[in-house]
């Protein structure tokens, strides 16, 4: 069987559609716009770091050639010199330099040349007899030579030693020594290299067991024959070391030069050039010094060749770059770059991921904006619903008050079709299931029903009939003049034994009782049974239901006997009597009675303000409900106004600091003590309000302690800086209206008549002083000393008397 639709034929549909496209529009357009700023920030985050990350890599390359230039322009001009000096050599030096006079020219224009030239280790001399000479740097600016000589009279080895003025110190001879020119390659490759320069390859100094290479070219002959002889200057390389491991590549990029075979020609840590291989040490290749990071590099170097590269690593992005320096200095070595792309990109995503904090920030600020822009909007519907419903219940009412009006049976005591109306008015008003009316006899133990009307059934029924031991709680309440309201019957004391014999036989929960009384005498009751509406509209069914009640009592009383008549008469006119009585009496002008009659007058203003200032709302069509903002009735409010604003800026002669920092600071500690919530300074005034929840009397008792402390500190200060107390208090209870208000940081804002009564008492009493209303004054009378102080005109509402608080009882 196919489900049926549900259709609720009290819901217009063009007004629910309204409604549905209302929430939407409160709803769906907020999460729209917060999903547009989102997918926005998104879209601006994401080509903002793609863009900024393409413009960092264009100039880490842009960096990295900067680096390459400099480094090429450093290795021509650490290398140049040597060939310079080669040169020289070959045009100055006429003889062979291994006789005697020959020696000594050598040497004073080798000592020249190592003084001039720092990136030279060793200037060399060899001949193809086996003869060798030798000069290179000692410790304090010495230069040493070391001598070969090879004549008829057999080998010679010694070393010549020099302070560092050139004298010589000593010659050592060294027979010990097995080194022979002609078999090194520095003097191979010069004579058969022709007259240019001749480089070897990277190798360790024998002397210093330092990495270097060698620069050597033959000497020309004086008679024309073939070259001979070979000049030759050592060139260390760990001063290109020192300068690639002082560049600064990134975060932790590095440089280096390798040769045509990897071996590491300069590189920023030289201890791990070498490795030892057999009883000597030659230079490592870059896969060969435990790097996994380079060994990858090279590898892909000899892969993809020279040019940039990105690496993926388990580390991350790497650029790797090679670029040759043969047409530098004419050998084939290579620059080679290693550095992490984030060394030249991780700001962009930092940047980025600072920027996408700060964009979630702003997007938590929109959603919260779009959420309370969302509850709002949903707050305002559910007001103006909810108005609507009230208007439409008013309008129900006041058609049914119309209707009853116009039933001339009603005060018929002998024609039932007068109450039988009023019941089916009042269910249909109501939206009540069942509506009864109950008369009650003079001793309250007996309830007859008059009539009964049922709107499921449309009939009437009459006759039930309760006595008080059918339910003594019942009975109590209503003899008492008490309104019976049990939504759930069941379980309220008062309604249980009717609900198990009278309500759950006919299917009704809940019941609403209302006594018919004239005076003090309760002459039945009108019941409503299961009722429409909670809340607001429980409210609006007690004033009409209590409202159609006192429209019976005239009907029952006519239907009284008449001394009960008499008896109801005057207990009715008792009551009102005694409310003229309390209010008029004056008996010849005595003292006590005049200040009872002030004292009445004085609550009766109170009463009245908070009544008018609701009324004024209501003409606006605003109530506690209805007001976008929220209305405190019962809230007290307290005013500190400073009389002379230049005393409160001067310093404080025992701190130092400005005395309404002090006062400010204190009243703070103060407030915080006492759970006083709303605090805020008004330009010369600062405004403290309590009793927004809780009982009033408690916390305008903690207002009062708030002035009595604040005063005194006040009096305090002011009597250390020999000025007089230029400050009061004003104090009033009342409702005020209370909002969050602002745009981008809201703060909760406070105003309405009490706000303004208590700063006009601030502003109407004597410096030093506490001013409370007779609001104010009614709650805490028993527990504080007053004096009556006179009149305070209030506007729109007259005269009210005023008290000033002179401390604890």
């Amino acid at each position: 069987m196919a489900r049926q639709e549900i259709v609720d034929v009290d819901v217009d549909p063009r007004e629910e559609q309204r409604r549905r496209r209302r929430l939407w529009l409160r709803l769906g357009l907020p999460a729209a716009a917060v999903v547009l700023i989102v997918a926005s920030i998104i879209a601006i985050t994401y080509y903002g770091y793609a863009s900024n990350r393409r413009d960092a890599l264009g100039l880490s390359q842009d960096l990295l050639g900067a680096i390459d230039e400099r480094v090429a322009t450093q290795v021509q001009s650490y290398l140049t010199p040597a060939v310079r000096v080669l040169k020289l050599m070959q045009h100055v030096i006429d003889r062979p330099p291994f006789d005697a006079p020959g020696r000594e020219r050598a040497e004073r224009l080798a000592m020249e040349v190592l003084r001039n030239v720092p990136q030279l280790a060793m200037v060399l001399f060899g001949d193809d007899h086996g003869n060798f000479l030798m000069l290179r740097r000692s410790k304090g600016g010495a230069i040493d030579s070391k001598v070969i000589e090879n004549g008829t009279s057999g080998r010679r080895v010694f070393w010549v030693r020099r302070d560092s003025a050139g004298a010589t110190t000593a010659i050592e001879d060294d027979p010990q020594d097995s080194y022979d020119p002609r078999t090194r390659p520095w003097f191979e490759g010069a004579l058969g290299h022709g007259p240019e320069a001749y480089w070897s390859g990277v190798y360790i100094f024998f002397t210093d067991q330092k990495p270097g290479i060698t620069a050597s070219a033959p000497l020309p002959p004086a008679d024309g024959a073939p070259p001979d002889s070979v000049v030759g200057v050592d060139i260390r390389l760990d001063a290109l070391s020192e300068f690639l491991a002082g560049l600064k590549i990134g975060r932790s990029g590095r440089a280096m030069i390798i040769d045509d075979q990897g071996r590491l020609v300069a590189f920023p840590d030289p201890q791990r050039m070498m490795k030892q291989e057999g009883n000597s040490l030659v230079p490592a290749r870059l896969d060969e010094i435990g790097d996994p990071l380079l060994t990858a590099a090279y590898d892909r170097l000899r892969v993809l060749g020279p040019g940039a590269h990105v690496m993926e690593t388990d580390h991350g992005r790497i650029i790797v770059a090679e670029r040759p320096l043969a047409d530098v200095v004419g050998r084939d070595w290579s620059l080679v770059f290693v550095v992490p792309e984030d060394d030249f990109v991780g700001f962009v995503a930092a940047n980025n991921r600072t920027t996408l904090l700060m964009s979630l920030a702003v997007i938590a600020l929109a959603i919260a904006l779009a959420s309370l822009l969302a509850v709002q909007g949903l707050r305002a519907d559910r007001e103006a619903r909810r108005l609507h419903r009230r208007q439409r219940t008013l309008q129900a009412q006041s058609s049914a008050f119309a209707d009853l009006a116009g039933c001339d049976a009603l005060f018929d005591a002998h024609d039932s079709n007068g109450v039988r109306d009023l019941t089916m008015i009042v269910a249909r008003t109501l939206g009540a299931r069942r509506v009864s009316v109950w008369r009650m006899d003079a001793q309250a133990i007996h309830l007859v029903c008059e009539t009964c009307w049922d709107e499921e059934t449309k009939g009437h029924t009459e006759g039930a009939e309760f006595v008080v031991r059918d339910c003594p709680p019942l009975f109590a309440s209503l003899a008492a003049a008490e309104t019976v309201d049990a939504a759930d019957a069941a379980n309220d004391a008062r309604t249980a034994e009717i609900y198990r014999i009278y309500l759950q036989p006919v299917g009704c929960r809940a019941l609403l009782a209302m006594p018919v009384r004239s005076g003090g005498t309760v002459l039945g009751a009108i019941w409503a049974e299961d009722a429409a509406g909670r809340g607001e509209q429980q409210a609006d069914a007690w004033i009409f239901l209590r409202a159609v009640a006192g429209m019976l009592a005239p009907r029952f009383i006519a239907d009284l006997p008449a001394e009960a008549r008499a008896t109801a008469a005057v207990s009715k006119g008792a009551a009102a009597a005694s409310s003229v009585d309390a209010t008029t009496a004056d008996g010849g002008g005595g003292g006590g009675q005049r200040v009872h009659q002030a004292a009445m007058r004085t609550a009766s203003i109170a009463g009245e303000r908070n009544r008018r200032f609701v009324a004024r709302l209501a003409e606006r069509g605003l109530d506690k409900q209805g007001a976008a903002a929220e209305l405190f009735p019962e809230t007290t409010v307290l005013v500190l106004r400073f009389v002379d604003p230049v005393i409160i800026a001067e310093r404080s002669a025992g701190t130092g600091e400005a005395v309404i920092d002090l006062i400010v600071r204190e009243l703070q500690r103060i407030t915080e003590e006492h759970h006083i919530d709303y605090l805020k300074i008004v330009s010369d005034q600062i405004v403290a309000v309590e009793g927004f929840s809780g009982d009033p009397v408690r916390r305008a008792v903690a207002v009062i302690e708030t002035a009595l402390a604040i005063r005194d500190y006040c009096t305090r200060t002011f009597s250390r800086m020999e000025e007089s107390p230029e400050f009061a208090i004003g104090i009033d209870t009342g409702t005020v209206i209370g909002s969050p208000v602002g745009f981008r940081s809201s703060a909760y804002n406070v105003w309405g008549e009490t706000v303004r009564v208590a700063s006009a008492m601030a502003a109407s009493t004597s410096s030093g002083t506490i001013q409370v209303t007779e609001s104010t004054y009614r709650y805490v009378a028993d527990r504080y000393l007053f004096r009556a102080r006179g009149a305070f005109y209030l506007e729109r509402f007259g005269e009210m008397s005023t008290y000033v608080l002179k401390g604890r009882l």
